[in-house]
């Protein structure tokens, strides 16, 4: 039986647009860019995004796109899957 091994999508690059958009590069090849102006109004955990100097300040750590010491980050895969394909 041979088994095949699926690329789990991480993001290698990432870049903080105008208007709370990041633009994703993946090590899939795959590029995509999320507007994150609905996510930040979501709940308590992305409000502190709503602020563009905390936004920006956006981290990678193991692929996950990440604000605030760790304290709040984005799954990479619903980037991939809703994000706009460049």
């Amino acid at each position: 039986m041979k088994l095949f091994k699926k690329k789990v999508p991480k993001i290698t690059n990432i870049e903080v647009r105008e208007n709370f958009v990041l633009r994703c590069t993946f090590n899939t090849g795959d590029i995509r860019d999320y507007d994150f102006s609905n996510i930040i109004n979501l709940g308590e955990a992305f409000k502190p995004l709503q602020d563009e100097k905390i936004f920006s300040s956006v981290s990678l750590v193991d692929g996950v796109p990440t604000w605030l010491d760790g304290k709040v980050d984005f799954d990479p895969c619903c980037i991939l899957e809703s994000g706009a394909k460049i």
